[in-house]
């Protein structure tokens, strides 16, 4: 073999060297990038998303008003933390939470509480709870305390009572959600704050 045809040869060699490199790394690279896009369906295919509602209403049990949580999401929400807020700032007990919402117009009498402690719970997709609902007999004083916070929302004043719950999915990616807004990504959740407790409490928050 003359040294041109050596020459010839190992060029050859070489090309094929690189080409079966440039394919090895190109096959590895669309094997990476199908597992990220396959990851990526997997948590969207369980992706939980928690919106809550409060209302007001009446009943043939009296006046109420209600605090409930729906998962609308795919998968299920593992709840690890949760707190009310009335207009941004958070209500660490009952007393907090009436005045913060009726205002010097709260309902009398003895008062049906009902709630869910949700903290450590798992809320599956389509599923809906009722975080905290107090019932209050039927009664003329009751009825003007909540006439009068129905006209409070009318003209655009009436408190905005919301949850902020920190929750993960299945892969345990962790979201917070508060103040209606889109959920936020976070690396962990804040330590669970006992807020079914807090709010079942007879007195204020000072005695915490």
């Amino acid at each position: 073999m003359s040294e041109q045809e050596r020459k010839i040869s190992l060029n050859f060699e070489t090309i094929g060297s690189i080409a079966a490199m440039v394919i090895g790394a190109t096959a590895l690279f669309v094997a990476w990038d199908q597992a990220q896009v396959m990851r990526k369906q997997q948590h969207a295919s369980v992706w939980p998303l928690l919106s809550d509602d409060f209302t007001i209403d009446k009943n043939e049990d009296g006046y109420v008003v209600e605090l409930t949580l729906a998962n609308k999401g795919v998968g299920p929400a593992l709840i690890e933390s949760a707190y009310v807020t009335i207009d941004g700032e958070p209500a660490s007990s009952r007393p907090a939470f009436m005045q913060g919402v009726f205002k010097n117009q709260q309902p009398a009498g003895s008062a049906r509480v009902n709630g869910s402690s949700i903290e450590g719970s798992a809320l599956g997709a389509g599923d809906a709870v009722s975080v905290f609902k107090v019932t209050w007999p039927d009664t003329e004083d009751n009825r003007q305390s909540f006439s009068a916070l129905a006209n409070r929302y009318v003209d655009g004043e009436g408190p905005q009572v919301s949850l902020a719950v920190c929750f993960c999915s299945v892969f345990e990616r962790c979201f917070l959600s508060e103040d209606q807004y889109r959920p936020r990504g976070v690396k962990a959740c804040p330590e669970q704050t006992d807020m079914f407790t807090n709010l079942l409490r007879d007195q204020s928050g000072a005695d915490q």
